[in-house]
């Protein structure tokens, strides 16, 4: 799980950038950690998991789905990542 949490910190990161929050839930960073580590490979996979799996995430940001001083949870619903205003 720390291994996620450095990886998500980047995202924190750009999205206060964008004067917005980034709640990430512990379901979503089970999720990643869990479906982002491959035996006998430290941390690419992760990175790659978490990207591609956070191409979503960023569209909603473009679209404009969330607006400056929003909260944003990350979060899983059944097989799904999704976002909503926290």
């Amino acid at each position: 799980m720390r291994i996620v949490d450095i990886q998500l910190e980047s995202l924190v990161r750009r999205v206060a950038a964008r004067r917005m929050r980034l709640e990430v839930t512990d379901a979503t960073k089970a999720r990643l950690a869990t479906q982002g580590l491959v035996p006998g490979v430290r941390r690419r996979p992760l990175s790659a998991s978490s990207s591609s799996r956070s191409a979503t995430p960023r569209l909603a940001l473009l679209e404009g789905k969330f607006n400056e001083g929003d909260t944003v949870v990350v979060d899983v619903e059944g097989d799904e990542v999704v976002l909503r205003k926290g």
